[in-house]
């Protein structure tokens, strides 16, 4: 360690609470539940009557923080991490590109799963054999689906290190980039790793934190347990 003093200058945060430091914390202080009967899981046979999610028109007045021809190469919990970032950036009083971009640095706690559940099972069920149910029919999938693929659901949609890259690349950071796939711990290893990277001296400033989406139907699918998932 070299001693550097290491801050925290800006804060973006993307809750069910609330969108934005000021909106979350009120609801903290106030005792506030976000939690509210949610059907979509359940609907789908799953283990969930009730949930906490950051709601569509919680987002929607802070779109136009967002680069708008990007926002359709991003899942959910992209969604969540660029608006927080830029929610973060604003508080710290930052612009993309600021200061050396090769000293600017992201690090963000991701989930592995990024799956969409309706896409992925209109494939399988065009894919299944039709000779054997549940059984994978490669022709079929090879003939149909390698046809019919949206690249966006199966690929720019589906990597969880190109959350952190999103991120990286919209804020102009150029400099040490990772994504921190270890589950619940991911976000706070992640502002570890970024506390250590600035006082060593490799960085000066990083976008460090956790997203994700919880209540994805196919995260949760796989996920889930006889506890909570946190």
């Amino acid at each position: 360690m070299t001693g550097r003093s290491v801050v925290l200058t800006g804060r973006g945060v993307v809750s069910p609470l609330g969108v934005g430091i000021d909106q979350h914390w009120e609801a903290l202080y106030a005792g506030r539940s976000a939690v509210s009967r949610r059907d979509r899981l359940a609907a789908l046979g799953l283990p969930a009557s009730r949930g906490a999610e950051v709601a569509p028109e919680a987002i929607q007045p802070h779109l136009a923080r967002l680069p708008r021809k990007q926002q359709k190469l991003w899942n959910r919990a992209t969604l969540l991490a660029m608006l927080a970032g830029a929610l973060a950036m604003e508080d710290a009083a930052l612009s993309p590109g600021a200061g050396d971009p090769q000293r600017f640095g992201v690090l963000l706690g991701v989930n592995m799963l990024a799956w969409d559940l309706g896409s992925m099972l209109e494939y399988l069920a065009a894919a299944e054999s039709p000779d054997a149910p549940c059984v994978l029919d490669m022709a079929r999938a090879s003939g149909f689906c390698m046809r019919s693929i949206n690249p966006l659901d199966f690929s720019l949609k589906t990597l969880p290190n190109l959350i952190a890259g999103h991120l990286a690349i919209a804020n102009g950071a150029q400099g040490f980039c990772r994504a921190v796939t270890e589950g619940h711990v991911g976000g706070a290893r992640a502002v570890g790793d970024a506390v250590r990277l600035i006082a060593e001296g490799d960085l000066d400033v990083a976008l460090c934190g956790g997203a994700d989406d919880q209540l994805e139907e196919l995260f949760f699918a796989t996920q889930r347990g006889p506890r909570p998932i946190w």
